[in-house]
């Protein structure tokens, strides 16, 4: 049954734009959770959209969805969107991203293997792109995951995910099958018809190489649903060492 709380309505945020890292051929912005990458169905609005009233030649390279924030690149001229589109088409890029999930996690990592396919009944009803575990005809889909901390009161778990492919919805589905679900999730969580929280989920890490110089850029974006001294992120990154840090 399809409640109120999973039908969708695009109000994307009134929030400022948020670069992390601009040269004469790529743009990182920092996506604020509800607005979409690229245009939609129901709305021109996007952060395409907004970084081209400023930049009018950037492009997407790869996409959040809208509930999720956090560290989006963008390329600013043709020769560099095809060097970095091939990077992320042979999976070099690192990606990681941090969410807290409902219920306590036992285990320190693990890996979720759940192969994924469209819902098209629900997606249909929700005007969402709602996607469902389907070992007959699914896409392969796997997530790793690592177990940052352990909030035992309020029984909530925070993780760091890797995912190895990119499906739509990928770690909201894979988390909600495994048992945790992200907090916040109005289509695959536990939130109520009369949550306004935002989904708990942001990429908070991209390494990739400069496509003109070759040089390696690291991006850090801290999550601004979890506080430093409740998880200290960035012993769990593959770098200790960061091109561009929002707080600094």
């Amino acid at each position: 049954m399809i409640t109120e709380r999973q039908r969708y309505e695009y109000n994307p945020p009134d929030t400022p734009l948020n670069i992390l890292y601009i040269d004469d051929d790529i743009l990182v912005a920092d996506k604020p959770s509800g607005l979409l990458s690229v245009p939609g169905k129901q709305s021109d609005d996007s952060l395409t959209l907004r970084l081209r009233e400023l930049y009018p030649n950037v492009n997407p390279v790869h996409r959040l969805d809208t509930a999720t924030s956090g560290v989006i690149l963008f390329s600013r001229n043709k020769s560099a969107n095809a060097v970095l589109s091939e990077q992320f088409r042979n999976r070099i890029p690192q990606k990681r991203y941090v969410a807290r999930c409902e219920g306590i996690i036992r285990e320190e990592w693990g890996a979720l293997a759940y192969p994924m396919s469209r819902d098209w009944s629900k997606s249909a009803l929700t005007s969402a792109p709602i996607h469902k575990v389907d070992y007959a005809e699914g896409k392969k889909a796997l997530t790793f995951f690592r177990v940052i901390c352990r909030d035992f009161r309020h029984n909530k778990t925070v993780v760091m995910l890797e995912p190895h492919t990119g499906r739509t919805h990928q770690l909201r589905l894979h988390l909600q099958t495994f048992g945790y679900p992200i907090c916040n999730d109005r289509l695959y969580g536990l939130a109520t018809d009369e949550c306004k929280d935002r989904l708990e989920l942001h990429s908070c890490y991209l390494s990739f190489f400069h496509p003109v110089d070759k040089r390696q850029i690291v991006i850090y974006s801290p999550a601004e649903f979890i506080s430093e001294s409740e998880c200290n992120l960035r012993l769990y990154l593959p770098e200790t060492r960061y091109k561009t840090d929002k707080n600094s």
